[in-house]
């Protein structure tokens, strides 16, 4: 297979140069389509990772992460089960790693925007930021506007994801003269300005970009700033280290970076 040949390739060129064996293995170079099987939390004990003894990663490893990083993810995790035949990548999608970290959780590799939960995983090496999702305006097509001046001007009506939601910090934007309608999540707040029951919403690029939608995006400073950071932490009980820092080397790659794009995150 092409994508298998090219990161054999890839691999082999990192070994002619003595490559240090603390490194990690190079990176595939291209993901598959979406579409590969991972699961909820289900914090079963995970059977041990094992490496060879050049350091090549193998054996299960065990990666929990926010829903928002499943396209990411289930690509990403494919592509390095494709590079490497003896791994075996679970992601787990969900909430909470804090609490599950903190009750003895068998969790490799942690990917989330949750600043509490990156702090209890006691990295085994630095923690890296992966990718951003900052808030951004979207709106129709033909609306009048080009900045967020024009778009958030008195009386528009503004539609913004519930409290609690991964997009919910919008409501703290300044959205005191406009007529609000608030939605459960971003799906919902863009789906708002689809059917007409707001003419702008406050959400995360990669709600735009999971809800297919046909809308004209427009960044503004306070929704850079307000960008959710997602960061890889390599925990420090993991089982597997050689694979999970092979793993994160896959997720800082420049194929990662593609990855990201195409799911609406931006550059760390």
């Amino acid at each position: 297979m092409i994508v298998a040949r090219r990161v054999a390739a890839a691999i082999a060129v990192a070994a002619s140069l003595g490559a240090a064996a603390c490194s990690a293995p190079a990176p595939p170079q291209q993901a598959p389509a979406p579409g590969a099987a991972s699961g909820e939390h289900h914090h079963a004990a995970a059977a041990p990772g094992t490496a060879t003894a050049h350091g090549q990663p193998r054996g299960r490893l065990v990666v929990h992460a926010d829903h928002q990083l499943r396209p990411v993810l289930d690509r990403l995790a494919a592509s390095f089960e494709e590079a490497f035949p003896h791994t075996d990548v679970l992601v787990e999608y969900g909430a909470g790693h804090a609490r599950h970290l903190a009750g003895g959780a068998a969790v490799d590799v942690l990917v989330t925007g949750d600043p509490a939960a990156t702090a209890g995983a006691a990295a085994h090496g630095a923690s890296v930021t992966v990718a951003r999702d900052p808030l951004v305006l979207a709106t129709a097509r033909t609306t009048t506007g080009t900045t967020a001046a024009d778009l958030l001007r008195p009386g528009v009506r503004v539609a913004l994801c519930a409290t609690g939601t991964s997009c919910g910090d919008a409501a703290r934007l300044g959205t005191g003269r406009h007529r609000v309608t608030v939605r459960a999540d971003g799906r919902g707040a863009v789906a708002a300005v689809v059917t007409g029951a707001a003419d702008v919403a406050l959400v995360h690029r990669t709600d735009v970009v999971a809800a297919g939608a046909d809308l004209r995006v427009v960044d503004f400073r306070e929704g850079l700033e307000h960008a959710d950071r997602y960061v890889l932490t390599v925990a420090a009980h993991s089982r597997n280290p050689v694979t999970a820092d092979a793993f994160r080397a896959l997720m800082t790659s420049a194929l990662a970076t593609r990855v990201f794009s195409d799911a609406g995150f931006t550059a760390a």
